[in-house]
């Protein structure tokens, strides 16, 4: 009688330990996948950032250009003032 019940008793905790191993992999499987969701999530922020930053660069470098391009138009407005200021004041 004592081995019958030993036996039922090991056979009900082996039946529970497999529903609740079951249990614990869904559960598991269900973390893991929310877990590597949001590392495929943190990859795309990481991956806009990088895009954002070469853009915020190439917006930098975009105005440096025009501020240069800017100089240089004036510094040709200056030539040309110079040269009608030396051609109205040469002597004839």
């Amino acid at each position: 009688m004592k081995v019958i019940i030993k036996g039922l008793a090991i056979a009900g905790i082996l039946a529970l330990g497999a529903c609740d191993s079951k249990k614990e992999n869904a559960i598991e499987n269900a973390a893991e996948n929310q877990a590597d969701m949001m590392e495929n999530q943190a990859e795309t922020m990481e991956d806009q950032a990088d895009v954002t930053n070469n853009a915020a660069a190439a917006n930098a470098m975009e105005n440096q250009a025009d501020v240069l391009e800017e100089k240089a138009e004036q510094t040709r407005e200056q030539g040309e003032k110079a040269a009608d200021k030396a051609e109205e004041t040469a002597p004839r």
